[in-house]
């Protein structure tokens, strides 16, 4: 019996340019022209994503250092000698940082002496309670504005202490004090600095620091701290009562 053989092979490229489908006919036909196919499929692919190398290790960096610039990395592919490298930075902001405010308020309407404390309890974390501010009533004799804080272990921290008054009646607070002064207590109850009119000593220090007073009669202490405890008290002059605010600003 004669029987007539035949390959056909059609090629067809594939959605990557590297790859093709290639599909094979055998066809038989014999002396009575009868006749019959079979085909085989074969697909060359590329389905193995780049080699990636030289990939930067992660890093965790404080807020006071900078991010290092982004380098294009090493990519090697079995099909493609070439492959395409992009980089992109997408920042994804944390919920931590930023400004919060804690109001400490009487029942009912009613009043007399608080406290509203303040703690880091993750001391494994980089992040840092950069100023804290309380701002209340002053009045005479022990019902005086009182700011506690303390510097964590490690080395000293320099500290913006301020006294706020006049300048508050600008943001509508009614009857600030007019000209509040401030002491600096440590741990033992020893006077470290005290202030009237934050020009009078640390002029320049304190405006170099950005964070001077707006009003010539606020007070302000800038001090380098060691470990440990500290309070500022702030009164008013010869006496005088009336709304002020207490801040404590950590320049480290």
């Amino acid at each position: 019996t004669n029987v007539a053989t035949a390959i056909v092979s059609t090629a067809t490229n594939a959605l990557c340019g590297k790859s093709i489908r290639v599909v094979r006919t055998w066809s038989a036909t014999d002396a009575c022209g009868n006749s019959r196919t079979a085909t085989q499929e074969v697909s060359v692919g590329d389905n193995q994503p780049p080699v990636l190398a030289n990939v930067p290790a992660n890093v965790t960096l404080r807020c006071d250092q900078s991010l290092p610039i982004g380098t294009l990395i090493v990519a090697t592919d079995i099909c493609d000698p070439n492959p395409r490298v992009t980089m992109n930075d997408n920042t994804i902001r944390g919920n931590c940082a930023g400004s919060y405010t804690v109001i400490l308020r009487g029942q009912k309407d009613g009043t007399g002496t608080g406290l509203v404390e303040a703690y880091d309890l993750d001391a494994a974390t980089l992040s840092s309670l950069a100023n804290i501010s309380t701002r209340g009533f002053v009045q005479t004799d022990d019902d005086v504005l009182i700011a506690g804080f303390i510097v964590g272990n490690g080395g000293s921290d320099t500290v913006v202490v301020r006294a706020i008054g006049p300048s508050l009646a600008a943001a509508g607070v009614s009857n600030p004090l007019a000209d509040p002064t401030l002491d600096l207590f440590d741990a033992n109850g020893a006077i470290i600095l005290s202030d009237d009119n934050w020009r009078d000593a640390q002029e320049s220090l304190i405006q170099s620091t950005g964070l001077a007073p707006t009003n010539d009669a606020e007070s302000a202490i800038i001090r380098s701290l060691t470990p440990g405890s500290y309070t500022a008290v702030v009164r008013g002059k010869d006496g005088g009562t009336g709304v002020a605010l207490v801040e404590v600003y950590n320049l480290q």
